[in-house]
């Protein structure tokens, strides 16, 4: 079977565009400098922060689901689940206009419940945090490519309410 992939379907937020555009390469900098330079203090000082920027577009950029014939993974803002796929019974998938959700049930284990309906990136209630909020980009194209690629599963029972919704 080939890997089915259900990701990138986030929009990215203004903030962490400008941050991005702007500390990415800041970071970069102050670490060459920092090596070339032998500035242990300044190494630190960059390397941090590009290490957990790498990290969180890392999971940003793999929210969503992988079905492959070993494994299902589940990744969104609450949990990171991955099942064997010959122990899976059943994932039901759902699309419509403002989110996609269904459940995934495996044998042993409860039903886990899944939902992506936006990533909220922000901790505070300022002016600004408004720019952390990461909507979702759901399209016909994706929703049709989406069930295209997840019919050839014939464990992903697919509902598709983004067509009944557009009428």
């Amino acid at each position: 079977m080939k890997p089915i992939n259900i990701k990138n379907f986030h929009k990215i937020p203004v903030l962490m565009k400008l941050l991005l555009l702007i500390a990415l390469p800041l970071c970069i900098w102050l670490l060459i400098v920092g090596i070339l330079n032998q500035i242990a203090p300044l190494i630190a000082i960059a390397a941090i922060p590009l290490t957990a920027l790498v990290i969180s577009m890392g999971f940003f950029l793999n929210y969503g689901i992988r079905i492959t014939s070993k494994r299902v993974t589940l990744m969104n803002q609450h949990m990171l689940k991955v099942f064997r796929y010959e122990d899976v019974i059943y994932i039901k998938i759902i699309f419509d206009n403002k989110n996609i959700f269904g459940e995934i049930k495996a044998e042993n284990q409860k039903t886990y419940e899944f939902r992506f309906d936006g990533i909220d990136l922000s901790s505070g209630t300022s002016f600004l945090m408004l720019y952390w909020i990461a909507g979702l980009k759901i399209t016909r194209k994706f929703v049709d490519k989406s069930i295209s690629d997840l019919s050839a599963c014939e464990k992903v029972k697919i509902q598709n309410l983004y067509a009944e919704q557009e009428r």
